[in-house]
C-alpha cells in the first residue's frame, strides 16, 4: 500500500507568510507608486535583491550552476523576475491594489494549466478540486464585485493577469531544476539574469529619480 507523504506544518506556515507578504505588497507598492515611477520601483528592488540573493546562495551552498543549466536559469529569470516585476508594477500603476489581490487568485489556476500543457508534473483531479476550492474561498472573502474594469484599469488588469501567468510559469518550470540545484543557488542565478534585465530596462528611470527628495517611508516601502 502506497503511503501519502504530507508536507510538514512548517511548510504550510511558510506558505501562509508568503501569501501575507503578497497581500501587503499590493497596498505598499501602490502607495510607493504615488512618488516613484513604476520602472524605477522595479529597478531599485532588483538592484537590492540581486546581489543579496546571489551572495546568499554562494555563502550557503558554494555551488555554481552547470553550463547546461544556464538557459533554464535565464528562462526562470525572464518569467519569475523580469516579467513578474515589470508587468506587476506597471499593471498596479494603472489598476488598484484590490484588483491586484483579486487577480492574483489566477496564479494557481495558471500553474495547473501550465503543468498540464508542459507535462512537468502530474495534476490529479483532487489537486484541481483543491485549487478550485481554495480560489472559491478566497473569492468569497475578496468580493470580486469590487473589481474595477473600466478605463486605464482595464490595461492594468491585463498586465496583472500577464504577471500572474509569468509567475505561474516560473513556479512550474523551476521544479525540474530544483532536483539538481539548491533553491538558494537557483533563485540567486535566476535573479542574476532577470534582475540584470530589469536594471537595463529601468536605467533611464533610475537615473532621473530624485533620490534626495524621497521621504523615509517611501524608501521603507521599496
Amino acid at each position: 500500500m502506497t503511503r501519502v507523504a504530507y508536507a510538514p506544518l512548517s511548510v504550510h506556515l511558510v506558505l501562509l507568510v508568503v501569501q501575507l507578504i503578497f497581500g501587503v505588497n499590493h497596498v505598499v507598492a501602490k502607495a510607493v507608486l504615488a512618488r516613484v515611477p513604476p520602472l524605477a520601483v522595479a529597478g531599485l528592488r532588483a538592484l537590492v535583491a540581486t546581489p543579496l540573493l546571489l551572495g546568499l546562495g554562494w555563502w550557503r551552498d558554494r555551488r555554481l550552476p552547470a553550463r547546461r543549466q544556464l538557459p533554464m536559469l535565464a528562462v526562470l529569470g525572464l518569467t519569475g523576475v523580469f516579467a513578474n516585476q515589470v508587468l506587476f508594477i506597471e499593471g498596479l500603476k494603472r489598476s488598484t491594489a484590490t484588483n491586484a489581490a483579486i487577480l492574483q487568485l489566477s496564479i494557481p489556476a495558471f500553474a495547473v494549466a501550465v503543468s498540464l500543457l508542459l507535462r512537468v508534473e502530474r495534476v490529479s483531479a483532487s489537486r484541481i478540486a483543491g485549487v478550485a476550492l481554495a480560489i472559491a474561498g478566497a473569492v468569497a472573502m475578496l468580493r470580486p464585485s469590487q473589481l474595477v474594469l473600466g478605463g486605464e484599469a482595464l490595461i492594468g488588469n491585463l498586465l496583472l493577469l500577464a504577471n500572474c501567468l509569468s509567475y505561474a510559469c516560473f513556479l512550474v518550470l523551476q521544479r525540474p531544476l530544483l532536483a539538481e540545484l539548491p533553491w538558494r543557488t537557483m533563485i540567486g542565478w535566476a535573479f542574476a539574469f532577470g534582475g540584470g534585465a530589469v536594471l537595463a530596462l529601468s536605467a533611464p528611470s533610475l537615473l532621473a529619480l530624485p533620490v534626495s527628495s524621497l521621504p523615509a517611508r517611501t524608501w521603507g516601502g521599496l
